[in-house]
């Protein structure tokens, strides 16, 4: 597997997971709400949050599969970031700048 395909594939599993949080914690917070307006209002706002970045994870996860240099400069500006959450965080983003470092092929993956 090239490091293009690894980002490619890092990239859509943090954005999964980051949808997924968020719906969760959505969930948990409107279900769990005693008044309807402010709870729903940190509902949609985490739904919002989570969702914007899920969607930045699968655009960015999009340029890397097509080999574009935008995505490989936004895959390490987001792998720099990702080292400040300690513990997991940083060992995805030194598995992220480890794959960006290294020099991408032309070709789209499995071809």
């Amino acid at each position: 597997m090239t490091p293009r395909e690894k980002v490619f594939r890092m990239h859509r599993i943090l954005g999964l997971l980051y949808a997924l949080l968020g719906l969760s914690f959505s969930v948990i917070v409107f279900l769990g709400s005693t008044s309807q307006n402010g709870d729903a209002l940190l509902a949609i706002t985490l739904l919002a949050i989570f969702g914007g970045i899920a969607t930045i994870h699968f655009l960015i996860a999009s340029a890397c599969k097509a080999g574009k240099e935008g995505g490989r400069t936004a895959s390490t500006i987001i792998s720099c970031l990702m080292l400040l959450a300690v513990p997991i965080g940083t060992l995805i983003g030194i598995y992220l700048l480890a794959n960006t470092s290294r020099a991408w092929s032309s070709q789209a993956p499995g071809t």
